[in-house]
C-alpha cells in the first residue's frame, strides 16, 4: 500500500540481572495500555526456546479515512544481561511477501560469547522511512501506542502530501544522524531513558493535533502551528523562567 513502508529493527538494551520473564512481564505491561485502547490485537506469544521470547500482532490505524491494519512480529532474546528485539511490521496484505527478509536477518544473527558483539547482516532500520529509534527506546517497544501514533502520522499524514514527504526526507536525513547514538545511550543509562521521557512525551502528545490535517494545505498549516507551539513549550517558556529568576536576584 502507498506510503506503508516494512520495517525491520533491532534493538539492543542492557538488563543487568533481569531474567526473561522479567523482561516478558515489563513487554506486556506496556503492551496492555495499547490493548485496552484497541489500537493493538496480540495473535500469539510464546517461549520459542528458554531465553527467547515472540509476540505477533496487528495494530490498528486508519488511512485516508479507511481502516489499515499493520502486522507486527517481534523476538526477544536475552543473552549475556543483554536483550536483542527483532522486529518486523508490515501491512497484513503484504506482511509474508517480506517476511523472507526478517527470518534471514533473524537466522544470521550470532553472539561472540567473549566479545559480546552482535553480527548481523542488515542495518538497523530497512526501507524507506525507518524506524522511530529514539521512541522506542524511550518506551521499550516498536507496539508501544507512543510508537504507533509517530508511524500513524507519517503514514497517514505526512507521506500522503507533497510538503509532508519534503519534510520527512529532510528530517530523516538529520534525525539519523544523532537517533542511533541517542538511542544506544538510553539503554545504556535509566536515568537519561527517564529524562527522555519526560522532555519527548509532551511533543508526542502535541503532534496528535496532525491527525486532524488531511490536505496539502493543512499539513502546511497544522504543521507550522506545532512547530510553533514546540517551540514556546521548549524554549519559549524555560526562557520566560530564567527571566523571571534573573529579576528576583
Amino acid at each position: 500500500m502507498d506510503g506503508v513502508n516494512p520495517v525491520i529493527s533491532l534493538t539492543i538494551t542492557n538488563e543487568g540481572d533481569k531474567t526473561i520473564d522479567d523482561l516478558i512481564t515489563e513487554k506486556n505491561d506496556i503492551l496492555a495500555e495499547a490493548v485496552y485502547l484497541s489500537k493493538l490485537e496480540i495473535l500469539s506469544q510464546q517461549k520459542i526456546k528458554s531465553n527467547v521470547y515472540q509476540t505477533e500482532a496487528i495494530g490498528n490505524f486508519e488511512l485516508n479515512d479507511k481502516a489499515l491494519k499493520i502486522k507486527f512480529l517481534e523476538v526477544m532474546i536475552l543473552s549475556q544481561q543483554k536483550s536483542y528485539t527483532f522486529a518486523y511490521s508490515n501491512t497484513v496484505d503484504n506482511f509474508n511477501n517480506e517476511f523472507f527478509k526478517f527470518k534471514a536477518s533473524l537466522d544470521s544473527f550470532k553472539i561472540t560469547p567473549k566479545e559480546d558483539i552482535v553480527k548481523t547482516s542488515t542495518e538497523t532500520s530497512t526501507e524507506e522511512g525507518g524506524g522511530c529509534l529514539i521512541a522506542t527506546a524511550t518506551y521499550g517497544s516498536e507496539l508501544s501506542p507512543q510508537v504507533q501514533q509517530l508511524r500513524e502520522l507519517r503514514d497517514n499524514q505526512l507521506l500522503q502530501t507533497e510538503s509532508g514527504t519534503a519534510f520527512m526526507t529532510t528530517f530523516n536525513d538529520i534525525y539519523y544522524s544523532f537517533s542511533p547514538i541517542i538511542a544506544d545511550y538510553e539503554r545504556e543509562n535509566p536515568y537519561f531513558k527517564e529524562a527522555v521521557k519526560l522532555a519527548i512525551t509532551p511533543m508526542i502528545s502535541t503532534l496528535s493535533l496532525m491527525e486532524n490535517a488531511e490536505s496539502e494545505s493543512e499539513v502546511l498549516s497544522i504543521g507550522m502551528s506545532v512547530i510553533a507551539l514546540n517551540l514556546g513549550m521548549y524554549l519559549g517558556a524555560p526562557a520566560i523562567v530564567i527571566i523571571g529568576i534573573r529579576k528576583k536576584f
